[in-house]
């Protein structure tokens, strides 16, 4: 039995059945290759009979999959309110949206990837470059692998361990500046 739910006047013991639990998945950071690029979450919350959307506090709509559109790079606060008649819960995330397209051409000249059908490689050209992170998420946003290397020449992503799909490379800098690219299994 959950208890302690709380409503807007007094606690309830509630059943399992009874108990919200708001919830959705959407990725922390969202590359975007252009501005006005829209993301779909949904609501995966248990119990739920209602849901309200905020992006940043502004009420966003209360369907179960919210589409939204990033005009500005920058910080959002995306937060589910899920009730039923019982009680609500409250479920909040940071996304961060940065524009790839911006830096990339800066680290093109550092990094060069090779899309190979058993593999992905990382070949590091500037030894310069200091501490990268290398990540690969899948469609949705999920991050699949990743790496940190300080002196690696070279990384390389076994293609066979993934699901067919459409992937995204994302390589970030020790300073900050991210490269990304698309590829498909």
């Amino acid at each position: 039995m959950i208890k302690g739910c709380s409503t807007n006047e007094y606690v309830l013991d509630l059943s399992d059945q009874d108990a919200v639990r708001a919830k959705f998945e959407a990725p922390s950071e969202l590359l975007i290759e252009n501005i006005g690029v829209g993301l779909a979450v949904e609501a995966i919350s248990e119990n739920a009979e209602h849901h309200q959307w905020f992006l940043d506090g502004d009420y966003r709509g209360e369907e179960d999959v919210i589409s939204l559109t990033f005009d500005e790079v920058g910080s959002y606060t995306l937060k589910l309110n899920s009730s039923n008649e019982y009680c609500d819960d409250t479920y909040e995330q940071q996304i961060m949206v940065s524009a790839a397209s911006v830096i990339q051409e800066n680290l093109e000249k550092d990094f060069l990837t090779v899309n190979r059908e058993s593999e992905i490689s990382i070949i590091r050209l500037n030894d310069n470059s200091g501490r990268i992170d290398v990540k690969l998420y899948d469609v949705k946003g999920s991050k699949i692998v990743e790496y940190l290397a300080t002196t690696k020449n070279r990384i390389s992503i076994d293609k066979q361990s993934l699901s067919s799909g459409v992937y995204f490379l994302e390589i970030r800098t020790e300073d900050g500046q991210v490269m990304s690219n698309k590829y498909s299994k």
